[in-house]
């Protein structure tokens, strides 16, 4: 696509300049709607301001981590800005996961804040050191009072962290991948330019902020000048209610992850609704199967399909645009490198494979992370070197792809075992770490199922120790209380022991077969 009208872009040098140059050329469009509340770039701006002068007068300093403890909100929209202009790295931490996972990522992070609303005070978890500020409603301070003048806000570095995103952990920990301002901001001029974003668009706010497709939701957003629309929590799993969310709010960008679209094209009565606003449809964490592509395409046939394909560790590193409506038995590729990334499809020893071959995908570019919070091993081990004269470094992306061609990426399942689900992507090592843990169970393993609408369902295979029955409410229940809901296993089978290999190790293929031994 053709880049759009200058005068319709603000290109901030670091995430928190978005915000303020859009402030001055859009002070009175809508930014922010968050059901029947709207608030201008203004008004956005001034919030955040007086919070990020509140954290700076509260002790906190540029380069700190600042947790971010809140439902998806306006309010919570103003304490991001408000971290990233105090010169913070925000980490945003989901309200809905157990508290023992809450509180392992508040402890690995050391955070230097937590930033809460007022609902989420009391189940807000408890800091070793460091400040809770409480934020009411429209951006307004409630805990430090709002107090003294306010000081200037400090330079931020290309190399800052502007933002860490904890996904599974192998270890049972979740792991923070940490996202530089360069990496974001490189990111975020992409995908405004690319998608033409516009200050007449309506961007549809669906994944939360803990997960990276929020990043294009939030700041091309911003960038371009248009309005950012919050989807309600819970919302996905009324099809026909989100479609009449669609329609009612005008939504003119879509972008989430292809479960929710496969929903609304299967369920939503799209056809019934004037979704003539729709002009564009993004799509990026799992397989779309071509069929259920095929539904939507027909309902919305005056919208612009694009595949995404990106980690976290990576954010969107290629693309394609949908030409046409497939053919239901159609392999849709992730598409080409975005501009100035480099992929190389390897063997298992790290050598580029030919065009057509089977490989491992590694890729790095501008938007590459800058590593895992302290983790400096496992960053080793994901970011190698490159081979070639191109980018420094080449992040192992675990996927394998095949190169076709007409020089099209096609996605052909993973190298490990991870599970890709509904657009997350989940360590069984973290699964299998938590039912070790529960009192009745001797061992287990976790797998993905494949799945045509989720991609994969989590699934697991338990051994339980001597003297105690198989009960898997209770093994459920336990999960929940230590896992957040989209890894708890949905399927879990019972064995005597699980099954091995010839050599010895896990046979995974055949974990939930009905007669493994």
């Amino acid at each position: 696509m053709k880049t759009g009208p200058n005068e319709a872009r603000s290109s901030g040098a670091n995430v928190a300049d978005v915000l303020r140059l859009s402030a001055a050329r859009f002070p009175d469009r809508p930014a922010v709607r968050d059901g029947t509340r709207t608030f201008t770039y203004r008004q956005l701006d001034e919030a955040s301001g007086r919070i990020a002068a509140a954290l700076a007068r509260a002790g906190f300093r540029p380069g700190m981590r600042a947790g971010v403890f809140m439902d998806k909100s306006y309010e919570a929209v103003t304490a991001l800005y408000a971290v990233l202009r105090v010169g913070g790295c925000y980490v945003p931490i989901d309200v809905r996961s157990p508290a023992s996972r809450v509180s392992a990522v508040v402890k690995d992070a050391r955070l230097g804040c937590l930033l809460v609303s007022e609902d989420r005070r009391a189940a807000a978890p408890a800091l070793n050191s460091g400040t809770v500020v409480v934020i009411g409603e429209g951006g307004g301070m409630i805990e430090p009072a709002e107090s003294g003048a306010s000081s200037p806000e400090p330079p931020v570095g290309d190399e800052d962290l502007a933002y860490i995103l904890y996904t599974s952990g192998s270890t049972g920990v979740p792991k923070g991948v940490m996202i530089s301002h360069r990496a974001a901001m490189a990111f975020v001029h992409w995908a405004a330019r690319t998608f033409e974003l516009r200050p007449d668009d309506v961007v549809a706010s669906h994944a939360p902020f803990y997960f990276d497709l929020s990043i294009f939701d939030l700041y091309a957003t911003a960038e371009a000048g248009a309005t950012l629309c919050l989807v309600p929590g819970g919302l996905s799993a009324f099809p026909r209610s989100l479609a009449e969310f669609i329609e009612r709010e005008g939504i003119s960008v879509w972008y989430s992850v292809p479960s929710v679209l496969i929903q609304l094209a299967r369920h939503g009565g799209l056809g019934e609704r004037n979704l003539s606003r729709v002009r564009l449809v993004l799509f990026a964490g799992d397989v779309f199967p071509a069929r259920f592509l095929r539904l939507l395409m027909q309902d919305l046939p005056g919208a612009g399909f694009f595949n995404l394909y990106g980690p976290t560790e990576t954010n969107v590193c290629t693309f394609h645009r949908v030409p046409a409506v497939p053919s239901a038995d159609e392999e849709l590729p992730i598409g080409i490198p975005c501009p100035g990334q480099e992929a190389l499809v390897v063997d298992e020893s790290g050598r580029p494979v030919p065009d057509g071959t089977p490989g491992e995908l590694w890729i790095g570019g501008p938007t590459l992370m800058s590593g895992y919070w302290n983790d400096l091993d496992r960053t080793r081990e994901r970011m190698r070197p490159n081979p070639s004269a191109g980018v420094p470094l080449l992040f192992k992306t675990g996927d394998m792809v095949r190169r076709r061609e007409d020089g099209l990426l096609e996605f052909h399942g993973r190298c490990d075992h991870m599970i890709k689900s509904r657009g997350y992507r989940i360590e069984p090592g973290e699964i299998e770490h938590v039912l070790r843990a529960c009192p009745d169970v001797e061992d287990a393993a976790a797998m993905g199922l494949p799945d045509v609408e989720a991609g994969m369902r989590v699934c697991a295979a338990v051994v339980m120790r001597a003297g105690c029955a198989p009960d898997e409410a209770r093994i459920r229940s336990y999960c929940d209380q230590h896992l957040p809901a989209y890894m708890v296993p949905e399927r879990i089978v019972f064995r005597s022991r699980l099954p091995l290999t010839p050599t010895g190790k896990l046979d995974r293929r055949r974990m939930l077969d009905p007669y493994p031994e």
